[in-house]
Parts: C-alpha cells; structure tokens; sequence
C-alpha cells in the first residue's frame, strides 16, 4: 500500500487492488473511491459510505484532480504502467 496525505485525506493505491486505476480515499470513518483517467480524460467519483458527506466528497474530488498526475504515479508505481485509453 502506498499514499499520499492532502487537505487532511488520505489516499490510497493498495498493491493487491484491481483495475480500473483509482485511489481509495479516507478521511475519519468516511471512505471513497475517486477512478483516474489515465489517458486525457477526467477524473471520476466512485462509491462512498455514508460517513463521507457531500461537501467532502467534492473536496476530495477536487484535491484529486488538482495532483491527478501525482495520484497516476502513484498507481503506476504500485501497479505498473498502463496503456493510454
């Protein structure tokens, strides 16, 4: 597991996770999943549980696209290159 802290999140690409590339984030008991675009697409929200509410979402989602480039390396280092889609 590997990752990075932002905006007091935390988020994370675990070695035995799956494709899609995404990162896993959590802040206190709230947790989500932000897919990443590994080619010139955006960044999307994935699922979340209730104790991640609206306005936290949005600001992880923002701070993930902000350092989306960073969160790629992230995913790549832990997994490898993907191809561009």
């Amino acid at each position: 597991m590997s990752s990075i802290r932002k905006g007091g999140f935390r988020f994370f690409v675990y070695s035995n996770d799956h494709d899609p590339p995404h990162v896993d984030v959590r802040k206190g008991k709230g947790k989500m999943k932000i897919y990443l675009s590994v080619g010139t697409g955006m960044p999307k929200m994935g699922p979340r549980n209730r104790f991640f509410n609206d306005a936290d979402a949005r600001r992880a989602f923002e701070l993930c696209c902000e350092a989306h480039g960073e969160m790629v390396a992230l995913w790549e280092k832990v997994h490898g290159k993907k191809q561009s889609e």
